[in-house]
């Protein structure tokens, strides 16, 4: 009598998320040994030492102070009673902790999971950070437009439908969500499960007011425009400077390769994007390495701040606790 074949083993399911982390490590490491292979290194250090003082100070004052604009953006469409800024902006600067050491969009997951309980209003937090996130779409797409029309055409031709077909995709997401948000009341005449129910009109119960709305919207603009300028000073800092407007396309359509989650924290695709979108300009691999890693050196210190600040704190508002 034939025996029972035994079943095959099934991986566990937490070996999965290890994997894809170790995958990314070696993306990152393939990435950066390619760059590194590609460099005089000991330029890139001299391009560093020579950068004037005032150039490390730009990332962090101009990072941290986006930070800054984020959090009122998001209390902005906050349920009342909306928490200090302060305790917003300590959220936000938690996700950015977070965030270094974790794969595209893990500081937002630490984002939302702080706001949930710094407001005690869980569904009314994501739905304020997730606005907060569908606003600033419009300004990206069309800043992807003007890379596509006027800054990559000639430079990085290649780029240039990428960017036509992103900037598309942004403000066709934002113009769903709006579509979305306006109808979504329908869903409730469907026989919905007594387990989606309530969530669902939790989160419907989400209705800022229009100028609160239209502020957060606003506040996007000067949140892409600080992120471009921190590039630009650096270049202008490296004796290389590119037109604030070539930057202004520039840098939006690099980071939607960089922002992708191919590696951790961006490693590795940041300098390869760096060193290749930069060469038609005329600046070489050395000093686009060094501009990456100063600019890197921004989030590392808001990160920091974020960390600390969490930590001397201990959690007083029972933020991931």
């Amino acid at each position: 009598m034939a025996q029972p074949q035994a079943s095959p083993t099934i991986p566990a399911a937490s070996a999965f998320p290890a994997l894809r982390v170790a995958g990314r490590l070696l993306v990152a490491a393939a990435l950066l040994t390619f760059v590194l292979g590609r460099v005089d290194r000991a330029a890139v250090f001299a391009a560093m030492v020579a950068t004037p003082w005032w150039a490390w100070c730009v990332p962090t004052v101009a990072l941290t102070l986006n930070a800054g604009v984020h959090a009122l953006r998001i209390r902005a469409v906050l349920p009342a009673p909306r928490p200090p800024v302060s305790e917003v902006l300590r959220c936000v600067l938690l996700g950015n902790f977070f965030g270094i050491a974790l794969p595209t969009g893990g500081g937002e997951a630490a984002k939302a999971i702080a706001l949930a309980r710094l407001s005690g209003q869980p569904e009314q937090a994501v739905m304020a950070l997730l606005t907060s996130r569908m606003l600033e779409l419009p300004p990206w797409g069309a800043l992807l437009f003007w890379a596509a029309a006027k800054v990559l055409p000639g430079r990085l031709d290649s780029w240039v439908p990428v960017a036509w077909a992103v900037g598309a995709i942004f403000w066709g997401v934002f113009l769903i969500a709006v579509f979305a948000h306006r109808y979504a009341r329908l869903l409730l005449a469907l026989p919905l499960p007594p387990s989606v129910r309530p969530l669902l009109e939790r989160c419907l119960a989400f209705r800022p007011r229009l100028l609160d709305v239209v502020a957060c919207g606003l506040g996007a603009i000067p949140f892409a425009a600080l992120n471009c300028a921190v590039v630009w000073a650096l270049l202008v800092a490296s004796h290389t400077p590119l037109g604030y407007a070539d930057v202004l396309g520039l840098i939006p359509a690099m980071d939607v390769v960089i922002s992708l989650p191919i590696t951790i924290g961006g490693a590795g695709v940041r300098e390869t994007m760096f060193c290749h979108a930069l060469a038609p300009w005329g600046v070489s691999a050395e000093i686009a390495l060094s501009v990456s890693w100063l600019r890197w050196s921004g989030d590392l210190s808001r990160a920091a701040l974020g960390g600390v600040w969490w930590g001397v704190r201990r959690d007083p508002g029972g933020l991931l606790r």
